[in-house]
Order: C-alpha cells, then structure tokens, then sequence
C-alpha cells in the first residue's frame, strides 16, 4: 500500500491517468471441488490502456476463487500475472 501511495504521489497532476479495459476475454481453466469449498480458475486476456493516448497493451491474469459450501458468494484467493 505505500508504495503504491508513493507512486501516486510521484504523478503528474497535469497527466491523466487511468486504466481503460479495451477488450477482455475469460475462459473458464477448471473447477476442483473439495470437502468444504469449490475452487476455480478463469484466465482473462485483452488489451488495456493505462495512460490517455498510450497505445493498448495486452495483458493476461489467472484469477483463482474460491467458495465455501455453505455459505456465501465466490472469493478471490489470487491473482497470477504474466
């Protein structure tokens, strides 16, 4: 948290920032069930901008959940970046 609060700080206040999702797809990898909780792995891919006028850059995430049985919605354990 403070580093990100350090390179917020660092910006340009002329500068727009921002995170723009041009495109996104998401593709279910697999789902494990065990004892207590379901586990699922879904891999999003697509283009971002992160700056006004940059060029989109793609981008590729796993985002493992997780869900308990018996109660509640779906839970983000992790993110994995490539």
């Amino acid at each position: 948290m403070k580093e990100i609060q350090q390179q917020i700080a660092q910006r340009d206040a002329t500068e727009q920032y921002r995170t723009a999702v041009i495109s996104v797809m998401a593709k279910l990898l697999g789902i494990e069930e065990t004892e207590s909780n379901y586990m699922a792995s879904v891999e999003f891919t697509g283009m971002t901008q992160e700056t006004v006028g940059q060029e989109a850059q793609p981008f590729e995430e796993v985002w493992n959940m997780t869900k308990s049985k018996s109660a509640g919605g779906w839970v983000l354990a992790g993110i994995q970046t490539n």
